[in-house]
């Protein structure tokens, strides 16, 4: 006869061994997670990127963020200047592209004119490069507590821009995932449905 006792014991056993194999695969798959963020994109930066939002002089820039932070959107920053023919360029052309205004609407956008604004341009190196500074049109993509996710420059065009854009908010939502999975409760069947959801 079958000992029930025994079956059962084994049963245990076996989940439990099936939970740490899933624990160590979330592990991994978190940390490649956060590799690939960190190495993939035109430009990445660290955890002490984040913005100190006292010394911002504009207002209008830190009531995007606290929009952003209310509304859960990146931050999409762009340094230019009335005077700059590419800035002109991306602003008519690129800006203006039906395909991007609708993938703009999934950020908090500000325009920011570096000539207005040339203190919190150096801050954010969204100076011309005359001036010292990396070039404009600068476009810088912010989480919404601030650190820096990508950047870009120049009059892109509205195909390039869209991959970019969709990118940081393919790279946001991946670790918005990765952080929801880790919050639940690490139940056999509740662990087990959200790894199959993610794959």
């Amino acid at each position: 006869m079958l000992d029930l006792r025994r079956l059962l014991e084994f049963c245990s056993k076996e989940e439990t061994k099936m939970r740490l194999t899933h624990y160590k695969l979330l592990i991994i798959s978190v940390f490649i997670l956060l590799n690939y963020t960190a190495v993939s994109g035109q430009s990445t930066t660290d955890e002490s990127s984040n913005i100190d939002f006292s010394k911002i002089k504009n207002q209008e820039i830190v009531k995007t963020f606290e929009t952003a932070r209310a509304y859960n959107k990146p931050v999409l920053l762009i340094f230019d200047a009335t005077w700059c023919p590419y800035c002109k360029k991306f602003n008519e052309e690129t800006l203006r592209d039906e395909k991007v205004v609708e993938t703009l609407s999934n950020f908090e956008k500000l325009n920011i004119d570096v000539d207005q604004n040339a203190a919190d341009a150096g801050f954010f190196d969204g100076k011309p490069a005359s001036l010292g500074g990396s070039g404009i049109p600068a476009i810088i993509i912010f989480t919404p507590e601030g650190k820096e996710l990508a950047r870009t420059k120049g009059a892109v065009e509205p195909k390039y821009f869209i991959s970019f854009l969709e990118k940081q908010l393919k790279k946001q939502k991946e670790a918005e995932a990765a952080v929801n999975l880790l919050s639940q409760r690490a139940t056999g069947d509740g662990l087990h449905t959200a790894l199959i959801t993610q794959k």
